[in-house]
């Protein structure tokens, strides 16, 4: 509780002084102390500087000092156009919003839980879908231009002639004629030629070959020359 009282006496040189109640309340708190009143420290004076004059109203706490004895605690001025009444809430709320925000990053680093170290990121569930239907639709898409390449292709080629089966067989049924040596080396016998037409030759224009049995021209009927 606060009281209220002025100021009786002040020695500048010693730095303190008395005050004199205004209120029952305080009397009776400094009952058995000085006649002179409650004394007050110039460190309790919560002034702008000047010297206290007798007189002067003040407002104060009552505290006991190392003796045991009441004194006056946080005496301000309230007829002082500039006091420290005003001024000291004002540093004590300047100083409790420092403190407040100098000790909010160390409330706010110890209240969040510790980063992860590793630097990997969350997962995203909506990339990881995306990414994997891109890696489904590319080989699609993939397979569909190769599969348009290959009809556009195709459909351009002149078309095949058909094959003649005539052809076809008498390509793989005459046989082709063997070139041989006309040249009358002694050979008599057909199991000695390599062809018809070397037998033929050898029977008309070599003598003493054995290869017409029947007389009839043609030689070797029944390995080279077959009707």
């Amino acid at each position: 509780m606060r009281y209220q009282g002025r100021i009786a006496s002040w020695n500048e040189a010693r730095g303190f002084g008395f005050i004199t109640p205004e209120q029952d309340g305080a009397e009776q708190a400094i009952n058995g102390a000085r006649s002179a009143g409650l004394f007050v420290h110039v460190t309790a004076l919560q002034s702008d500087g000047r010297v206290p004059e007798p007189g002067e109203r003040v407002t104060y706490l009552i505290g006991s000092g190392q003796d045991g004895k009441p004194r006056a605690l946080q005496v301000f001025f309230p007829d002082r156009p500039l006091t420290l009444a005003d001024a000291v809430p004002s540093a004590e709320s300047s100083a409790a919003r420092s403190a407040a925000s100098s000790a909010a990053p160390s409330f706010r680093a110890a209240s969040q839980p510790p980063r992860p170290t590793s630097t990997r990121e969350r997962s995203n569930p909506y990339r990881r879908r995306k990414s994997s239907w891109s890696g489904k639709l590319l080989p699609l898409l993939l397979l569909v231009g190769l599969f348009s390449i290959y009809s556009r292709f195709f459909a351009n080629l002149p078309p095949a002639s058909p094959v003649n089966q005539e052809e076809v067989s008498s390509i793989f049924s005459t046989p082709q004629a063997a070139t041989f040596t006309r040249q009358c080396d002694g050979r008599q016998h057909c199991s000695q030629m390599t062809s018809c037409e070397e037998a033929t030759w050898f029977l008309q224009n070599c003598p003493g070959t054995k290869m017409d049995g029947e007389g009839d021209g043609i030689p070797c009927e029944d390995q080279w020359c077959v009707n």
